[in-house]
């Protein structure tokens, strides 16, 4: 691959850069009955990595049919939320809600085009797909009971849910 010329300057990037924002909160309140945790945050990314798949079906770069590059995706903005609510509104109960927002995508996106020797394939505003939902709800109920034995029986019943 790197004896192919059209190639040369697609196989060097360079570092990337990440400055991290972010505001919380950590609380409990009712004799600690109740725990909530807050955030929201905000990461600004510069020159973020990414692989690219380079489509060499016509064989002119070698024998594979793709070839992976890395590439720097110019800017890039990850933002969300997140909330943990953790209560005990009867002795032995228990209530969990843990959700999360997430947005991230390419602000600037701008890829070599081997092809065409000076050019660019614009990928901004692109999602980034990376697996992790866009939105995502973890919830249970619970009780524990203390038998007679000494022996703890904990009951739960709990849903998860997740979207994009």
């Amino acid at each position: 691959m790197f004896l192919t010329p059209e190639l040369a300057p697609l196989v060097s990037y360079d570092p990337e850069y990440v400055t991290n924002y972010e505001l919380g909160f950590k609380g409990t309140f009712s004799d600690g009955r109740v725990v909530l945790n807050a955030d929201v945050f905000w990461m600004d990314y510069t020159d973020k990595q990414k692989s690219i798949l380079l489509d060499n079906s016509d064989g002119r770069y070698g024998p594979d049919p793709n070839i992976e590059l890395t590439q720097n995706a110019g800017q890039v903005d990850i933002y969300g939320i997140e909330l943990e609510l953790r209560t005990s509104p009867w002795d032995g109960a228990f209530i969990t809600v843990d959700a999360g927002y997430l947005i991230n995508e390419y602000n600037s996106f701008l890829v070599a085009d081997p092809a065409n020797p000076g050019e660019f394939i614009d990928r901004s505003q692109q999602n980034i797909n990376d697996r992790t939902p866009d939105w995502a709800l973890n919830a249970s109920v619970g009780h524990s009971f203390v038998m007679g034995s000494g022996a703890q029986l904990t009951t739960t019943l709990g849903v998860y849910a997740q979207g994009g």
